[in-house]
């Protein structure tokens, strides 16, 4: 019984830990450049407020985990490789399917970690998000990916 609700804690600090410790690989990969200063910024200057802003965020949340009561309930296994497998989608179809295609696919899978939503609300969120996507990167940004590829 002990052990059940020791690894049902890990199971809710695990993903605070995780960020708390992305920060600080960030800020030591930041400090590896650069730093410069506020008025001259070096190349390791974002990365090393982006990394220390991560793990302060993530200090606040790994204690208010650490503070509730352990929950027995098991790791959400379908919303993590929807989540995760998502990404490499889009990165695996992006050159090959292009900007547009590689999108919608991502999103109909991130979409697939929440099964109760009507086909309607994704295949709608799917067209606006992909349609504000491509007008935020690739025609405000000018990110030189194309629409389309075949």
């Amino acid at each position: 019984m002990s052990l059940q609700v020791n690894r049902a804690k890990l199971q809710q600090l695990l993903p605070a830990f995780l960020l708390a410790l992305t920060g600080v690989g960030v800020l030591i990969g930041g400090s590896n450049y650069q730093i410069g200063s506020l008025t001259q910024m070096g190349s390791g200057f974002m990365p090393a407020l982006l990394g220390t802003l991560l793990l302060l965020l993530s200090l606040p949340v790994l204690l208010f985990e650490f503070r509730l009561p352990a929950d027995a309930s098991s790791l959400p296994l379908r919303p993590l490789l929807c989540a995760g497998g998502s990404i490499v989608l889009w990165a695996l179809l992006v050159d090959s399917t292009g900007f547009v295609p590689a999108c919608i696919a991502q999103l109909l899978l991130a979409f697939a970690a929440m099964p109760q939503t009507s086909w309607k609300h994704v295949l709608l969120s799917c067209v606006l998000i992909t349609a504000l996507a491509y007008g935020l990167f690739i025609i405000l940004l000018g990110i030189p990916l194309p629409a389309l590829s075949w």
